[in-house]
């Protein structure tokens, strides 16, 4: 009896540790990674569909070097640049929400931006500069005509209760009086970066000058205001297109 007690007694100890082994290695992918590229690499219905990635960077004397190093990283993975854009100006937000300079890519399924993301040519090429990485299930329509437009990002208290829902309801209820439309509205996950936001809208406007006006009308500002009490924290950001696919 003593002997079996003594092998239950080890074979328990050994899948203790065996899981233990587990937990620990899980929590470095966790580190190294990023939650949000481990919940992706494990999520298959995004790693298996059209995934899309937002880049917002820093620009500098090797901004044009480093653009085109990084889209052959993802064209190498099957993605392809869709739209680039530069910051007019921060509307509303932190200073640290200023990103001068954002790509968006489409990539064919979700597990090929995993594939770039732990590459040791991402490592290396990334590994100096400060860059907010957003990943999107969901597709924008066509950017092709948009040349100016309004980047909203939101962190929500709940991201699954439908607040994002029902403040873009409220927000954009007069955007057609200025000839504008919402581009793009889908949940967000943060890949790399010190940020916590977990919804976009893209609304695209004729020009500047509308732009401003719609985000400055006082109807506009009240609406915005009631809708959005409840959400943890919101940035605008007025973008110029500089390159359409």
């Amino acid at each position: 009896m003593g002997c079996i007690v003594g092998v239950v007694n080890r074979s328990l100890t050994a899948f203790i540790g065996f899981l233990l082994v587990l937990l620990l290695a899980a929590a470095y992918a966790a580190w190294w990674l990023g939650p949000g590229v481990v919940k992706l690499a494990l999520d298959e219905s995004r790693r298996n569909q059209p995934y899309y990635l937002l880049h917002l960077g820093e620009q500098g004397v090797q901004g044009d070097q480093y653009t085109a190093r990084f889209t052959s990283l993802v064209q190498a993975e099957e993605g392809r640049l869709l739209w680039r854009g530069n910051l007019e100006r921060l509307l509303e937000g932190r200073l640290k929400d200023e990103w001068p300079d954002l790509l968006l890519f489409q990539m064919a399924r979700g597990g090929d931006l995993v594939q770039v993301i732990t590459s040791p040519e991402y490592r290396q090429l990334t590994a100096e500069r400060t860059l907010l990485l957003l990943g999107a299930p969901l597709p924008p329509l066509d950017l092709t005509q948009s040349t100016t437009l309004i980047l909203w990002l939101q962190q929500t208290d709940d991201p699954e209760d439908g607040a994002a829902d029902q403040a873009l309801n409220r927000v954009t209820a007069n955007l057609a009086q200025y000839s504008a439309s919402v581009v793009w509205d889908t949940p967000l996950d943060v890949l790399a970066g010190q940020a916590q936001w977990d919804h976009l809208t893209l609304l695209s406007f004729p020009d500047e000058a509308t732009a401003q006006q719609w985000f400055r009308e006082p109807a506009s500002q009240t609406e915005r205001t009631l809708a959005t009490t409840d959400m943890q924290r919101q940035a605008w950001l007025l973008l110029q297109a500089s390159y359409l696919q």
